[in-house]
């Protein structure tokens, strides 16, 4: 006879110990089911052809992990991370850290670079501002884009200058000398580029 299967039990503090190997920076083997290529093949379509895949660990950095509620064989978590790092691959972890098996339920994105939850509308309420011919009420200002990115203000003629791909005056980027990268902002605050 077939041996019926056991719920596993864990205390808080041992699910507590266990996340700690997932917390800060560690190496990450990607799940096969992703979208990593392999010699320009995304692994999840070679996964699907049951071909082996062998996915490089990369370096992934965990901010933040939080065991928020923790009842029987459920835990639900709340995760501050880097790009490209894997959640079901540290749930799948966590499993053979315990010795059992984990898996997600559900997976909420909060938030993605500067962009949150927050500034987020539904459908419907998407809807209403289109029938009201609000719409742009729902749009992020492209200037407000990647807020790291120092921005100049440039005056009508170097806007149209760079517009048209023509040859402009650096002066108004003489102070941002020391940065990569420079957004060129018109005095109404639209970004040109």
């Amino acid at each position: 006879p077939a041996a019926m299967p056991v719920t596993p039990r864990f205390s808080r503090a041992e699910i507590e110990t266990a996340l700690d190997r997932f917390r800060g920076r560690f190496l990450q083997t990607p799940p096969p089911f992703s979208a990593k290529k392999i010699s320009g093949t995304p692994a999840y379509r070679l996964a699907r052809k049951q071909v082996a895949v062998e996915l490089a660990p990369v370096e992934v950095q965990v901010f933040a992990l939080d065991l928020l509620d923790f009842t029987g064989d459920t835990a639900r978590i709340s995760v501050r991370c880097s790009s490209g790092t894997y959640l079901r691959a540290i749930a799948h972890d966590l499993g053979r850290e315990l010795g059992c098996g984990a898996f997600l339920t559900a997976l909420r994105r909060t938030a993605s670079g500067e962009f949150t939850e927050s500034q987020s509308r539904t459908l419907e309420a998407l809807e209403l501002l289109a029938r009201e011919n609000a719409l742009d009420q729902a749009l992020i200002p492209a200037a407000n884009l990647l807020p790291d990115i120092p921005a100049s203000t440039v005056d009508e003629l170097t806007a149209g200058q760079i517009r048209q791909g023509k040859d402009f005056r650096l002066s108004p980027f003489a102070d941002r000398s020391g940065s990569k990268y420079v957004k060129a902002v018109s005095p109404e605050g639209d970004l040109i580029a």
